[in-house]
């Protein structure tokens, strides 16, 4: 169940509050419960269309896919 918030939290400040509440660094899966309750920032969202951008340029190299 997601939590209605009046302004989304980034994924940092997400995970800086689980780090905080645990009193470690998360596990890779404690990190994967957070997933479905996380809604991307609009700057999350940019930044991610980016990544991907950059990631399917070509590069010269051959593809072996």
């Amino acid at each position: 169940m997601k939590a209605e918030t009046s302004e989304p939290i980034t994924w940092a400040q997400r995970v800086a509050n689980l780090r905080k509440a645990l009193g470690r660094r998360p596990t890779l899966d404690e990190l994967m419960l957070l997933v479905p309750m996380h809604d991307m920032t609009p700057e999350e969202r940019r930044e991610q269309a980016e990544s991907w951008a950059r990631g399917m340029r070509p590069t010269g190299a051959p593809r072996f896919d």
